[in-house]
């Protein structure tokens, strides 16, 4: 076996897969027996890092834990790294809209012009305690927008009128680039850590405190990626609804009627923790309390939301079988706290195997700031 994979299958403690005694499910094998963590790792093995199985890049990152120190996400990260580094790529969507974007910004003096969406009556703070990260969400407004029923900085509108409610002025910053999210996970070391420095170097010159994500593959990056690289930073990272749900009582929310049902992002919810904070903003907007799906918490079904990569056939009935399960619990609207996962779920409902559905898709951020009410 060759020695760096060797060095990763013990540094991520995954080898007891290839014994057998370890049961391991990967979300995408529910649709592809191949996909099963098992039958990915033996691959990789027999392949002796001469060639990597496509199923590296099909394999979605928030695979069900093989144990309490195992870490096969981990482990297909930086195995991808070692197969980028051979020249191989996974399938961008989208034309490799995103990704080019990643390299662009990624560059020296590369100027962006991402802070247009902001209008005068959002109090934005030149110094304050709080940096808002925005992440990708203007780029997602360009690409998306004109095919989604909702505008994806609606989510970055929403937190400024939501911070604001709630006494808190923040920073954003006009030189932020792309987390690094879909490089790092793509294989793509040299621009992700480009990437990180860019920002690393921005958040320091604003001095802030702490920092507050919208998305939780942002949330993810800057709070744990970020630091395994970066050793010296130290930013606290928190999600927007853990900072809002604290402070509930100062904001007053129209009532939905509609049945709302609560999808948990995986990062936000399996890594975070992050589970009760949604609920109770969500609940403040609702006349009847959050209709409970069959699998929610740490057992949420993955959305393949992870990387806007390979998401083709069996991503696509990934997220079907998150909208049938909605609807099957007798949900109008499926609410989720992740923009990214917004825009996967709302997109597979223009799939063929779902046109007759009439289950709605919303990000929580911005329809609670479409509810609340100022005066």
């Amino acid at each position: 076996m060759n020695s760096r994979i060797s060095e990763l299958i013990k540094k991520y403690r995954v080898d007891d897969l290839l014994r057998g005694r370890r049961a391991a499910s990967d979300p995408v094998a529910i649709h592809n027996k191949n996909m099963s963590p098992k039958a990915i790792l033996k691959q990789i093995v027999a392949n002796d890092r001469k060639a990597f199985p496509p199923e590296i890049w099909e394999s979605v990152e928030c695979a069900q834990p093989l144990g309490p120190k195992a870490d096969f996400a981990g482990f297909i990260r930086d195995i991808r790294a070692e197969a980028y580094q051979l020249g191989l790529r996974d399938v961008p969507m989208y034309g490799g809209a995103l990704r080019t974007l990643g390299r662009m910004m990624a560059r020296k003096h590369r100027r962006q012009n991402r802070l247009d969406w902001i209008t005068d009556d959002m109090q934005i703070a030149k110094k304050s305690d709080t940096l808002l990260f925005i992440g990708d969400l203007p780029y997602y407004e360009e690409i998306f927008a004109d095919d989604l029923r909702f505008s994806p900085l609606d989510t970055a509108r929403g937190a400024v009128k939501l911070l604001n409610a709630i006494g808190i002025e923040p920073m954003i910053m006009k030189d932020e680039v792309s987390s690094g999210f879909n490089e790092l996970w793509s294989g793509d070391v040299e621009t992700f850590r480009k990437l990180a420095e860019k920002n690393i170097r921005a958040i320091y010159k604003t001095n802030a405190k702490r920092i507050i994500a919208l998305d939780s593959e942002s949330l993810f990056v800057l709070k744990r990626e970020y630091r395994r690289y970066f050793k010296d930073f130290k930013t606290p990272v928190v999600h927007i609804t853990q900072v809002l749900a604290p402070r509930l009582k100062m904001l007053d929310f129209r009532k939905i009627d509609e049945k709302a049902a609560y999808h948990d992002p995986c990062r936000l919810g399996r890594i975070f923790k992050v589970f009760e904070q949604p609920r109770k903003i969500l609940s403040a907007m609702t006349n009847d309390g959050i209709v409970k799906m069959k699998h929610e918490r740490e057992n949420t079904l993955c959305t393949a939301s992870h990387r806007f990569s390979n998401s083709g056939a069996v991503a696509k009935l990934m997220q079907i079988d998150v909208l049938r399960e909605a609807e099957n619990v007798g949900a109008d609207i499926l609410v989720t706290s992740c923009p990214r996962e917004a825009i996967n779920l709302t997109l597979a409902t223009r799939a063929e195997s779902w046109k007759e559905t009439n289950i709605e898709v919303r990000e929580l951020i911005s329809l609670a700031a479409e509810l609340y009410r100022s005066d």
